[in-house]
Order: C-alpha cells, then sequence, then structure tokens
C-alpha cells in the first residue's frame, strides 16, 4: 500500500505543472468559414518547452509555481519506470511494437536528448468541424484522439470537454443561441490496448444555456478485470435562435487530476478557465448559413 502511495505522490507531482497552463494550440483564424480545423499536443513538447525556460519566464507563461516548475524534472524516473513494465502493460496503454522498443532503450537521460520519445508520450489530436447551420439553428461537432494512454491517466480521473458559442445576425450584432439537447450528443470510445472496449454516450452538462455546455467523463473504467481508458470521442453542440446568421463555436479539452468535475469559467473571446486539471487543446471555428 505505501509503494502505492509512493507512486501516487510522484504520478500527482508530475501533475502539477499542467495545472492552469495554457498548452494548448489555437486556430486564431476564425474569419475563414466553414472549414474543418484540427490540431494535435504533444506532453513531450510541453515538458521540453517548460525545461527551456527559467523559472520566471515559465511562471509567467504557464503560471506554475516553483515546486512545479522543479517536478519536472521526475518525468524521466516516471518513464524509466514504465519501460520496465512487461509487453502487455504496455500494449493495454495503447503502445504498438515500435513504441515499446524504443521504451525499451531508454536509460533516463534527459528528454531533450531522446527526441524519439515524442512518439512514446501521448499525443492528442482534435478536430473541429461544421455539421449543419440556418437561419434558426446551427451544430458543430468537436472529435478528439489520443494515440496512446497518457501517463496521467487514472481510473479516478475526470476529462471535460467543454464548448462554448456566439451567434451573429446578417449584420454582424450578437443574437440569442441557445443549446438544445435535441440534436446535441457526446459518445467516448473506450480501449483494452489497441482494442476497443466500449462505447459510452456521456452526457452534456449545461453551464449556461445560451453561451457554454459541458461533457465530463471518466478517464477509465473497469472491464472484465482490465483498466480500459478512454482513447477517443466526439461532442456535437446545437443551438437554436432566430435571424442566425453564423455561430463562432469554441471547444476545449481539459485533462483531469482528480474524480471531482472541474468548474469551467469563460476566458477572452472563446476559451475556458478549470477549476482542477491541466488545457491540453483548445480550439474555435466559424459557421455560417
Amino acid at each position: 500500500m505505501k509503494s502505492i502511495r509512493n507512486a501516487v505522490l510522484l504520478m500527482v507531482l508530475l501533475i502539477m505543472p499542467f495545472e492552469q497552463c495554457n498548452v494548448y494550440a489555437e486556430t486564431k483564424d476564425i474569419e475563414k468559414k466553414n472549414q474543418t480545423v484540427s490540431t494535435i499536443i504533444s506532453e513531450y513538447d510541453y515538458y521540453v518547452d517548460v525545461r527551456s525556460m527559467s523559472f520566471a519566464n515559465a511562471a509567467e507563461k504557464y503560471g506554475i509555481s516553483y515546486d512545479e516548475y522543479n517536478s519536472i524534472d521526475l518525468i524521466e524516473g516516471i518513464i524509466v519506470e514504465l519501460s520496465k513494465q512487461n509487453d502487455s502493460v504496455l500494449s493495454q496503454r495503447g503502445m504498438n511494437n515500435q513504441q515499446i522498443d524504443i521504451l525499451r532503450e531508454y536509460e533516463g537521460s534527459r528528454l531533450e536528448d531522446n527526441p524519439q520519445l515524442r512518439s512514446v508520450l501521448a499525443t492528442l489530436s482534435m478536430t473541429l468541424s461544421k455539421v449543419s447551420c440556418s437561419s434558426s439553428y446551427a451544430s458543430a461537432k468537436v472529435e478528439w484522439s489520443w494515440n496512446s494512454k497518457p501517463l496521467i491517466m487514472s481510473i479516478d480521473y475526470y476529462e471535460t470537454v467543454p464548448c462554448r458559442w456566439k451567434a451573429y445576425n446578417s449584420y454582424g450584432a450578437l443574437v440569442t443561441g441557445s443549446y438544445s439537447s435535441t440534436g446535441s450528443y457526446c459518445y467516448v470510445r473506450y480501449y483494452n490496448g489497441s482494442t476497443l472496449y466500449t462505447t459510452q454516450a456521456k452526457s452534456i452538462n449545461i453551464g449556461n444555456t445560451n453561451s457554454y455546455a459541458y461533457s465530463p467523463f471518466r478517464s477509465a473504467i473497469n472491464g472484465d478485470g482490465n483498466s480500459c481508458w478512454a482513447k477517443a470521442g466526439y461532442m456535437v453542440v446545437r443551438i437554436t435562435g432566430s435571424n442566425i446568421h453564423s455561430v463562432d463555436f469554441g471547444f476545449g479539452y481539459n485533462h483531469g487530476i482528480s474524480s471531482t468535475i472541474p468548474t469551467i469559467t469563460l476566458d477572452g473571446n472563446l476559451g475556458f478557465n478549470y477549476s482542477n486539471g491541466y488545457e491540453m487543446a483548445e480550439q474555435s471555428i466559424s459557421i455560417n448559413v
């Protein structure tokens, strides 16, 4: 039990640098209408980026504390411990044979000197697209997928995907767009290793019926004695109104660090803040009739 607690403490320290961090790729140009936008976010690049800075610069960019900044140095040890797991455990994390071979060769030197580990640490892909838009309704879809199980994903943690929107008339003035449960849905695909275990419908919580909603879901489930993790998912959000000409949709992905659903507040034009966990991605898209 003590060793488990120690492992959890190490993992929490590893997670802490991500809290309140803007580790995301944001689509800047939302004037281009009806486009699909995508981004890819790497755990590896975050670690390397933070350590390339002084504490003062990292604190300014990511808002991390001194202890959180120093805890980045735990990452090599965590990866070494991971490399000692048997092939079955690593396969259940979604790693293929090539990734396992790369991991086995890692001896614990700094990540900066081991760019091959970028293909071993988890990468999140996120894509937004238009579903439909008319003068009385609009829908957008976000899809996300991890290429392998992130280091910090735990059975007790919540992942959260929020969505917010701003609707405009043909004159560019804001109009009311209200969340519609009809036509809105979220599904998460849980994998046992690289094998799809189950696809589950997830609830969408209304933050404000006229501005944002979000879907929180467990990052893992137990099935047949194995820990099945949330590898991928998709969410469609539909709003209704009148005199709609265009709608800006913003989506995010928050990587949880506790079994508590985070409180979400709105930030900037189409962004989000979270009471716990860290922001992996934030994207926006503009669609018109």
